[in-house]
């Protein structure tokens, strides 16, 4: 039985009476209706709660809604922008922990309950009486904003619903209330399967399933890039389906891009539970009922980091990544293995459900097929006439038909020319073509199965010695692109010329020879090119090319090409060709062994502050680690201070993005630690930060006594580093300064009522690279 509430519901919890009734209930409703409704019942519990908040009962986001490399810890409560609503202790207990800083929770107040669990409270705009003394006596102890300290069980004890703060937006984002659970050893828990509720009764939202190839020889529609499948709803039968049935071979893992809904709520949350089902069997289910702050970055496991970071899209895995031990899922698993069932359609469905109950499905078949592949082809002539032989094998299926298009070479458009049927899984086909003919032509040759899984493609090119080059010089270029796979090398090529024949390819590092596992034609000058690599210790490698231009010209190429690979149980290191970037792992940082290259960027980047060196792109950008991992960069010996330096991440928005700036002046380099590869560059800070709109202009004659004064901070680049950086005081009297990195406004007030006369206000502000900004006004006080 999942754990969870019914929709209807209220915080308090059921009397015993209604536990009894629940009791004698459940078994019959089991009867009534089987698991394959999987509703989510509630749960009877011991613990009693009140709303955290007062007048707002709904969310803005969900518990293990997805953050950054963790798990949001709790819920967010809306306080339709406004600040100041009341807020409570959900059950009796003291407070354990008092918190004040002005990015992550703000002021936040943290309750050990009676129950042994903790609550904790976010974002808010100030605490009661009792608290705020003593907060504001450690504040000016340390004379810092920043206040971090435990409570003894009996300093402060709390009622049931008794007043502990009130909402605000301190920290990040606008006006909420952060509400979390923890259990007893701090883990968080969901406060809607734990005593919370709130109205709602609409189901979750699909909207596209992805289907990704695992396996380095795993195809989704014969291509072994993730295939994004749109999903729509079928009113009819009340379920969402696909528009079109996908083919897969091999080892694959299905993605779901879902959100959920709640009644008269504008926004979106994640999902409560996830299961999929094969042929009616559950081969995978997470659910989101707890998880702790120590593996809260296997989020990035969890969710797809790559489509994450390529396109902004949100998708959950229904299959376990290697390396996530997250301690949600039952059961496990979810990878397909093609190969392994019976070729033909196979039925998947996959359920969604929120915590109340609320459930959405999407079923859909799904064709497990191995695709023909082409041995060979060749075009022979007889009797005058054109013959392609074919040698085909269907490792699953027959092989019902071939289909052979040709194109000229002026403007590459096919024709269908001969389509036939064949109806055997292996053998020997040929194809009588038609006269002999007197011009170049090109080839093109698929195989298509029962199932409808198509081969790959084969080319074939005909009377090319009647080719005429359009220009003496034209040559044989090649552009190139690779990545590192469970230890294969992948290589997408692509060549300015049609080839009279597949080339000839061969790697070579450290004393090996590495000759293609397969490869396969993409188009008429594509190729992708798969190679087995196992050495672990090298540099470098060379990859060499043996072939035959259109034009006949016997062509030989030789890249050398550096390589890092950087493996999970040692760690490694890689290095930019010009020496001057610098990543470094430690064992156990990655989740499967990567390679890892460093290359100076090409175009131009124009930042407003000035560039200290090359701005450098660090790949693959698509795989999260598992931790933090340090990058160095180093810095011109003349044209830049490096104390003023930070390292920069250039994000998906175009901005550059604070990293950190730990300095070594001994090396010359600024390092950092990172989560994932992206862009970085130094860029240099020289421009102070800006203080304007000052409430206190000079020579101001105010009334009151204890003044709120106000003002606008804005740094344009490593902006303010530490609540240590910013200074108020009046008369030389410290003040609390709390500060908005998100509004970039100041504000402090005096501790005790200023004297009637003249006084003085000083502010000060330093951003990270020091630079420096300081007013003084003076302004009198006249009292009432």
């Amino acid at each position: 039985m999942y754990k969870g509430f019914d929709k209807y519901q209220s915080v308090s919890y059921h009397s015993s009476a209604m536990k009894r009734i629940i009791c004698l209930l459940v078994p019959l409703v089991f009867c009534l209706f089987p698991f394959e409704f999987s509703f989510v019942f509630a749960e009877a519990n011991h613990h009693s709660y009140v709303w955290p908040i007062e007048k707002t009962k709904e969310l803005s986001s969900m518990f293990a809604d997805h953050r950054d490399f963790r798990f949001h810890s709790g819920i967010d409560i809306p306080t339709q922008k406004r600040t100041g609503y009341k807020v409570f202790a959900c059950q009796s207990g003291y407070v354990y922990r008092l918190f004040t800083s002005w990015r992550g929770y703000g002021k936040a107040v943290y309750l050990k309950l009676d129950d042994g669990r903790f609550a904790v409270y976010g974002h808010l705009s100030g605490f009661s009486k009792k608290l705020s003394k003593f907060v504001t006596r450690r504040q000016l102890k340390t004379r810092r904003y920043r206040t971090d300290f435990l409570l003894k069980e009996k300093e402060i004890r709390v009622k049931r619903g008794e007043l502990i703060g009130y909402s605000g937006e301190s920290g990040w984002g606008g006006p909420h209330l952060h509400f979390e659970l923890r259990d007893s050893s701090g883990c968080p828990i969901n406060p809607l399967t734990s005593g919370f509720s709130v109205k709602d009764k609409v189901p979750p939202i699909m909207k596209y399933l992805v289907i990704r190839p695992l396996g380095i020889e795993a195809r989704v529609n014969s291509s072994s890039e993730p295939a994004l499948l749109p999903l729509f709803f079928d009113d009819h039968e009340n379920i969402y389906r696909l528009e079109e049935t996908p083919m897969a071979e091999g080892e694959i893992g299905l993605e779901l891009s879902v959100h959920d809904k709640m009644n008269n709520s504008r926004f979106n949350f994640g999902i409560y539970r996830l299961e999929l089902y094969l042929d009616d069997s559950l081969v995978f289910a997470s659910r989101y009922d707890q998880f702790s702050f120590e593996n809260t970055h296997k989020i990035e496991l969890d969710r797809d980091f790559e489509l994450w970071q390529k396109q902004g899209k949100k998708f959950y895995k229904l299959y376990l990544e290697e390396g996530n031990d997250l301690l949600i899922y039952d059961p496990p698993g979810g990878k397909i293995n093609a190969k392994a069932l019976k070729p033909g359609p196979h039925q998947v469905e996959i359920k969604a459900f929120d915590a109340f109950g609320n459930f959405s499905s999407l079923a859909s078949s799904l064709i497990f097929d191995q695709r023909p592949l082409i041995l060979s082809c060749s075009l022979t002539e007889e009797n005058n006439k054109q013959k392609i032989k074919v040698r085909f094998d269907d490792p699953d299926d027959l092989v019902q038909e071939i289909i052979v298009e040709e194109s000229s070479f002026n403007h590459i458009s096919w024709e269908e020319v001969r389509r036939e049927r064949i109806g055997e899984s292996r053998g020997e086909h040929t194809v009588i073509l038609r006269e002999k003919l007197d011009k170049p032509v090109l080839f093109r040759m698929k195989m298509k199965d029962s199932f409808g899984a198509f081969s790959e493609q084969k080319f074939l090119v005909a009377n090319a010695d009647q080719l005429k080059r359009a220009n003496k010089e034209d040559s044989l270029d090649l552009d190139f692109e690779y990545s590192f796979k469970d230890n294969f090398f992948i290589f997408d090529l692509k060549f300015s010329q049609i080839l009279r024949e597949a080339p000839r390819l061969s790697l070579k590092s450290g004393g090996f020879n590495f000759d293609p596992l397969f490869y396969e034609q993409l188009d008429e000058r594509s190729y992708c090119v798969v190679f087995p690599f196992f050495l672990k210790n090298q540099r470098e490698m060379s990859f060499l090319i043996d072939g035959v231009s259109l034009y006949g010209d016997k062509v030989t190429m030789k890249e050398t090409i550096p390589i890092a690979i950087i493996t999970k149980s040692f760690g490694g290191m890689s290095i930019s060709s010009d020496g001057k970037a610098k990543i470094e792992f430690e064992p156990e940082m990655i989740y499967k062994d990567i390679n890892v290259t460093i290359h100076a960027e090409k175009k131009k980047f124009e930042p407003k502050h000035k560039l200290a060196g090359k701005v450098y792109s660090f790949e693959p950008s698509t795989v999260p680690f598992n931790g933090r991992t340090r990058i160095s960069l180093s810095y011109p010996e003349e044209g830049c201070d490096p104390y003023k330096l930070g390292l920069y991440e250039l994000t998906r928005e175009k901005s550059w993005r604070f990293v950190d700036q730990k300095l070594d002046t001994l090396n010359r380099l600024v390092e950092g630690e990172v989560r994932h590869l992206s862009v970085f560059a130094l860029l240099e800070d020289t421009l102070p930060p800006k203080v304007s709109k000052v409430s206190i202009s000079p020579g101001k004659r105010i009334k009151e006594r204890k003044p709120r004064i106000t003002t606008v901070v804005k740094d344009d680049l490593s902006d303010i580093g530490s609540d240590e950086d910013i200074l108020v005081e009046i008369d030389g009297e410290w003040m609390i300064p709390e500060y908005d990195p998100e509004k970039k406004i100041l504000s402090a007030r005096p501790i005790v009522p200023l004297t009637l006369g003249k006084h003085l206000l000083t502010i000060q502000v330093k951003d990270r690279a020091g630079n420096e900004t300081k007013i003084e006004r003076e302004f009198f006080v006249i009292g009432k």
